[in-house]
């Protein structure tokens, strides 16, 4: 078999049961996952590439998933996704997708590559620029991020003035990453890989689990404070006991963990705040929540002061605080 440089060209479409179709993203590659190759033996959909001479010199038989209960019959029939490579012959001048015999989409290769812009690289305040001088026609592009395990990520990226502007800080925390720009057209596609660039860090945001915001406590009843931190991205962090403590009513407490017990000796309301703090120095407040605790009910002081009375030995914490609550 004769490839183009023995590279793919990878279809990304949405294919409907009564045909349907929509072209997502066609383009050249020279690696593509093994699921993407996989062909059936009988399948609604076919795609093929066509010759000079209108021979078909390959063709793949994707698999279709639609979703579960959707017939032709329905009022909306179903639409699946489609993904498939298939070997770009040197040959190749036509790629063609039938759908139960019937020609669906249809377009030609290009016999050789895109020739790329004077691609320049650039980046202020956690923003790649990359300028593509005056070729303007951002829909014959594709930009992401390659980082060092060999994910390829997409941040958001905005087109202004001959230039993509990449959002870096939605790869915080991610330590570096190189910028890949891709343009096609006509499924030939020329690639341009940047140098490594630095990442933004990743900044520490937090939430109070609980208690709720607003909610109620009765009197000497016994709670949790839990608590989660992520990055600015969503990503989950691990807990650093020497980072973050709990703040109530304005006092640094000595709790320091993501879930305890705790119970307030005070009817009133109180201000519970996840503080992050850098060598025993507050950062700042990562989550706050106001809680109301009740006054001690009439069983509860009667209680204490059983209790108190039949055993002194005992400490009650709850019953000095409770006689000036009456």
């Amino acid at each position: 078999m004769e490839t183009k440089d023995f590279s793919f060209i990878i279809l990304e479409a949405l294919v409907s049961e009564t045909g349907a179709f929509q072209l997502l993203r066609g383009y050249e590659s020279t690696t593509a996952p093994s699921a993407f190759r996989r062909s059936e033996k009988n399948g609604d959909l076919v795609i093929s590439l066509i010759g000079s001479n209108s021979e078909v010199l390959d063709s793949l038989m994707p698999e279709i998933k639609y979703p579960k209960g959707c017939t032709t019959a329905a009022t909306r029939p179903g639409t699946a996704l489609v993904n498939a490579a298939i070997p770009l012959h040197k040959q190749a001048s036509i790629i063609r997708m039938e759908h139960k015999g019937n020609i669906i989409f249809e377009s030609k290769i290009n016999d050789v590559k895109p020739a790329l812009p004077n691609v320049q690289l650039s980046t202020k305040d956690e923003v790649a620029i990359v300028s593509v001088g005056n070729d303007t026609n951002q829909e014959k592009f594709w930009i992401g991020a390659l980082l060092k395990d060999g994910r390829m990520l997409r941040p958001a990226a905005a087109f202004k003035n001959g230039a993509f502007y990449v959002a870096l800080n939605q790869l915080a925390g991610l330590v570096e990453a190189r910028i890949v720009l891709e343009k096609t057209q006509d499924f030939r596609t020329s690639q341009f890989t940047s140098e490594p660039i630095k990442l933004p860090a990743s900044e520490i945001t937090g939430l109070i689990v609980e208690p709720l915001n607003g909610s109620k406590w009765p009197f000497g009843c016994r709670g949790s404070l839990i608590a989660t931190i992520f990055d600015n991205n969503g990503k989950r962090m691990e807990w650093k006991k020497d980072q973050i403590i709990w703040r109530i009513n304005g006092e640094k407490t000595k709790i320091n963990k993501q879930l305890t017990p705790w119970f307030a000796d005070k009817a009133g309301q109180h201000t519970i705040q996840l503080v992050l703090m850098d060598n025993e120095k507050e950062v700042k407040i990562l989550d706050e929540v106001e809680i109301k605790v009740l006054p001690p009910s009439v069983e509860q002081l009667e209680y204490f002061k059983l209790l108190k009375q039949v055993r002194p030995e005992i400490e009650v914490p709850l019953y000095e605080a409770a006689k000036t609550q009456k």
